[in-house]
Formats: C-alpha cells, sequence, structure tokens
C-alpha cells in the first residue's frame, strides 16, 4: 500500500530568515495529495517559480525511510515570502 505525504515549507522574506514546515498533510492517494498541493499554490502564492509533477526522485535507495518524491513545486506570495511544497511516495506494509 502507499501513502502520499505533502509537506509544505514556508520561509519570511527577512534578512537571514529560516523557513520552517509549516503544514504536513496525509494521503491515500497521489491524485489527493496533489489536488492539494494545487489548492494550496493557488491560496498562497502570488507568483509559481515550478511546479514539478509525476517526477521520481531518489534520495538514495528507493526503499529508505525518506520515501520518494514525485512531485515539488516553489513559489512566492504578494510579500515575496517563500513556499516550498514537496509529495513523496512511502511503500507501507500492512
Amino acid at each position: 500500500m502507499e501513502l502520499y505525504t505533502l509537506s509544505e515549507c514556508y520561509t519570511p522574506n527577512e534578512r537571514n530568515a529560516e523557513g520552517f514546515i509549516s503544514n504536513v498533510f496525509l494521503y491515500k492517494s497521489k491524485e489527493e495529495a496533489l489536488a492539494k498541493m494545487k489548492e494550496q499554490m493557488d491560496y498562497k502564492a502570488d507568483s509559481i517559480d515550478f511546479c514539478e509533477e509525476n517526477i521520481v526522485i531518489h534520495g538514495g535507495d528507493p526503499t529508505n525511510p525518506s520515501g520518494v518524491t514525485i512531485a515539488r513545486a516553489k513559489a512566492t506570495d504578494y510579500n515575496n515570502d517563500i513556499y516550498t511544497w514537496k509529495i513523496n511516495e512511502y511503500e507501507v506494509e500492512l
């Protein structure tokens, strides 16, 4: 069974600002995760820098517990605050 996490990182537009994870969502399907990512982008972003879907980025061994990235996006809002989103896929045995 696959599970999908959508994580959102927020970085305020301040000198020496550090980003932090502002939201994490868990879904049973890739389509639900992608729909939520697009909803968040439409709601929070003023300008979309990039959005990549249906990609596979292995962070080393694909069986690594960190998951496999299958989508990511970056955008800015009207204050030039930065938002990044990433969807990871995890294989889970029940």
